[in-house]
Formats: C-alpha cells, sequence, structure tokens
C-alpha cells in the first residue's frame, strides 16, 4: 500500500458503511483532485485535496508522521462537529493509494520503511518527482470539470443615435446571477481556473468547461476582447497613459463584426434610452421593398412603403448592419451599396417617392435597376 495499513483503516474504521461507499464512490467519479502531495514513505506524507460531492466542493487536509495521524483537516460540516476523519478524508487517502506512480515506486519498499539513511539519500529525488508529479496532477484533474453549469449573457448598451454600443456581462446560475465587474479579472480567472465566489449564492472554478454550450460563442468573444484590453492597458501603464475600461466592452467595426457572429440567431438583452428590450440579430438582409409605377403619360415614380426615418445604420469591417424594430440585420457592401443607398436617398430628401420622365426610364433600368431588382416591384 503506498498509505500505511494501520493509518488508512484507522480513517475508515471511524466511517459508517454508507459514508466509506461515498467516499469510493467520489474517487471513482474523479471528484477527488490532489493539489499537492509530499510523500517520503508510506508512513510519513502530507496530502492537500479538493473533493466535489454534490454542488460543494471542499478543501480536505491529511498529514501523517511516523505511522501516525498528525493532523487533518476538512471544511465540511462533520469534520466542524466531531474533528475527526470526515468521508473527504478518507476518500484522499483512497486516491492517494490507488495513483499507480506512487505504487510502483514506493509500495512494498522496506528500505524506505527501515533505513533513515536511505530515506535521507533519495529526499531530493523524491521532493523532485513531488513538485513535477503535483504539476502533472493538476493539468490532468484541470482537464475535467464536473461542478454546476453557468450561463454567461451579454447585456447590450445603445447610445442616443443607436450606432455605438457597449457589452456588460452577467454570470448566470437558475435565478442566481451577478454582473461581471472586470471582464480582465474573469479572463485572468479563465485561464488560471481560480475558484471565485460572486455575492453569497454563485462560487465556481472558472474555466471553459464550466458554461453552458449555448454560452461558449459568448464567452469566446468576452476572451478574445478582454486580452487585447488588458495588453492595452498593460502598454498604456508602461508610457503612464489613460487605462482602458474593463467592465464593459466598447464595440468598435471589428467587434461588431465578432459581437455578431457570436449571437445570430439569438436575442440579446438590450437598454435603448433606459427601456430594457430583447434585440435579435438576423442573419440575413432585410427584405426592403420599392415600387415603380406610372405616374402620369409621361412619368413614372418610385416609392417606398418603408418607415425611411426609423433605422439605424451600424457600421462593422466585413458587413453592415441594419438595426430597425429590434432586429439588426447583417448585410453585405453590396446590399449597402445598392439597397440601403436607394432607402438613404428618400430618407435624405424627406421623401416617400421620386418622379422621372419616362425618357429617363433607360437610364434607371441599365444603371440602378439591376442592382436592386430582388426589391423591386413594377407595377
Amino acid at each position: 500500500m503506498v498509505i500505511n495499513e494501520k493509518v488508512f483503516n484507522e480513517i475508515k474504521d471511524s466511517l459508517t458503511i454508507d459514508e466509506v461507499n461515498r467516499a469510493n464512490e467520489l474517487y471513482e467519479n474523479g471528484r477527488v483532485k490532489l493539489n499537492k502531495i509530499n510523500y517520503t514513505n508510506q508512513d510519513n506524507f502530507v496530502i492537500y485535496a479538493e473533493i466535489r460531492d454534490g454542488n460543494s466542493l471542499y478543501k480536505a487536509y491529511l498529514s501523517v508522521s511516523n505511522g501516525e495521524i498528525l493532523d487533518l483537516n476538512c471544511d465540511c460540516d462533520k469534520y466542524k462537529s466531531t474533528f475527526g476523519a470526515c468521508l473527504h478524508i478518507y476518500s484522499i487517502a483512497v486516491a492517494l493509494n490507488n495513483n499507480k506512480l506512487y505504487q510502483n515506486l514506493f509500495s512494498g519498499n522496506e528500505d524506505n520503511k527501515d533505513d533513515v539513511s536511505e530515506k535521507d539519500k533519495y529526499r531530493l529525488f523524491r521532493q523532485m518527482l513531488n513538485s513535477f508529479y503535483n504539476d502533472e496532477q493538476k493539468a490532468v484533474n484541470d482537464k475535467v470539470y464536473s461542478g454546476l453549469l453557468y450561463e454567461i449573457k451579454p447585456i447590450l448598451f445603445f447610445d442616443t443615435d443607436l450606432k455605438n454600443i457597449k457589452v456588460e456581462f452577467e454570470i448566470l446560475n437558475g435565478s442566481n446571477k451577478y454582473k461581471i465587474k472586470s471582464i480582465v479579472d474573469f479572463y485572468d480567472n479563465i485561464l488560471a481556473k481560480n475558484i471565485v465566489k460572486y455575492g453569497k449564492k454563485i462560487e465556481f472554478m472558472h474555466c471553459i468547461e464550466a458554461f453552458e454550450n449555448n454560452s461558449q460563442n459568448v464567452l469566446k468573444f468576452l476572451m478574445k476582447y478582454a486580452e487585447i484590453i488588458k495588453y492595452v492597458n498593460e502598454r498604456n501603464s508602461k508610457y503612464f497613459r489613460m487605462a482602458v475600461g474593463d467592465s464593459c466592452i466598447e464595440i468598435s467595426e471589428n467587434a461588431m463584426d465578432d459581437l455578431f457572429d457570436c449571437l445570430k440567431g439569438e436575442y440579446a438583452k438590450s437598454v435603448i434610452e433606459n427601456s430594457t428590450v430583447d434585440v435579435k440579430f438576423v442573419d440575413s438582409e432585410p427584405d426592403l421593398k420599392f415600387k415603380i409605377e406610372n405616374e402620369s403619360d409621361t412619368e413614372f415614380k418610385i416609392s417606398t412603403d418603408e418607415d425611411i426615418y426609423n433605422y439605424t445604420i451600424i457600421p462593422g469591417t466585413k458587413y453592415i448592419y441594419f438595426f430597425r424594430d429590434n432586429k439588426i440585420y447583417k448585410c453585405s457592401k453590396k446590399y449597402n451599396e445598392t439597397v440601403l443607398k436607394l432607402l438613404n436617398v428618400f430618407r435624405v430628401n424627406f421623401a416617400k417617392e421620386i418622379i422621372f420622365t419616362k425618357a429617363e426610364f433607360a437610364d434607371f433600368y441599365s444603371l440602378i435597376l439591376p442592382k436592386i431588382d430582388k426589391n423591386v416591384d413594377i407595377a
């Protein structure tokens, strides 16, 4: 055994059968994370661990010296009431006892138990081994997240002319939610896989796997621009320049393309003129319509029933975005230079119809109509 059998059984015998079974179940389901191991031999070692039991995360500690339990600790209710071994402490003993690396190196080695000089001789090697093993174990354990899943939602804030947007983010789990105050801190916590507490009811290890599938695109967007803000602020600090705020993301033209990509087909909570609405991101161009008809024997008119005032054009790098009636449509640059250009002619001239002579129809037919034919009805 990796652990002295007397110590192992002492911990086990202090538990009920149900507690022993629960501890084994936690180990078998990968809920026991050995954060740090200082191991000399089966009679002398220290273990620090985290155990995910249901929705709770417990930190446990076990120290053994000269074949006796020197100290143990856990932040679960049983330990707090008895100050004795609990199923979580037993689960970390099970985890270490079943660790293949330590089994192969130390189990059954009588020299490690009896020969003090040999123990001292190889102490440096064991310290080195523990250091590398702890790093490797952390990397393995970090791949698995078995806690509750959270959502991350954007909140869009539009200025008065609807052209400038800033995005804040909130973390949700059921009815519990918390607004992220610093997206750079959030970014750092994700990279470090830190356990962070928000308010009284939200606490979890920050990692990509902690978020629902439907939040992954938003998370990717947040991480990309948090990294940019962090880099800019580090550069600004070096040259004593003003820092960029990191409570939100100010949407540039390039960021607008990314924002649309992560929200297309979805509704986003938005604040417009102090009112909260759901804005839908529509992955198509708006079906704007114009009509050509006779005005007189010598004239045609082109008109539209579209609202020529109540819309906003939001520029992107690759696309142009048409915002109307709480919907944002993605438009190609070609659509912007044809259909939206014609709509803008009506807008800037405060007109719902444009009159031209039938003699000029040939010019209209050759220059304009081919570019907007799908959006024009000829009466």
